[in-house]
């Protein structure tokens, strides 16, 4: 099982809101994901100040993206352990859904934890 710190850097929505969230991307891993893939994850709540332990993955809800057009994606950290980002400002101006963003991302994330791909 896979453990996923889950944190919340976005000004646009609350620390509440992503934990509502959590627990319906929680229900959708356990109840959709493992049963069709075998793969089983963990969300934790990761609060801003602190750091995940090495080994933990990352999702991470921000505001804005680095990359154009992206909405989420997700890559590995230098020490190989996956980070997902869902920048929701972002979806919210293109008319998107943060939490929609947020289940592909974590989603793909679980499938492909390595390889990333633009969400957009």
């Amino acid at each position: 099982m896979f453990i996923i710190g889950v944190t919340n850097e976005s000004t646009v929505i609350t620390d509440e809101q992503v934990q509502a969230a959590m627990r319906c991307l929680q229900a959708q891993v356990t109840g959709d994901f493992y049963p069709a893939y075998g793969i089983l994850a963990e969300l934790m709540w990761l609060p801003k100040e602190r750091k995940p332990v090495p080994g933990q993955w990352q999702l991470i809800f921000a505001d804005t993206s680095d990359q154009a057009g992206a909405l989420g994606y997700h890559e590995a950290t230098a020490n190989g352990d996956p980070i997902g980002f869902i920048f929701v400002k972002d979806d919210i101006e293109s008319s998107s859904s943060w939490t929609a963003t947020a289940s592909h991302e974590l989603m793909e994330m679980l499938g492909d934890p390595e390889k990333g791909e633009i969400f957009g």
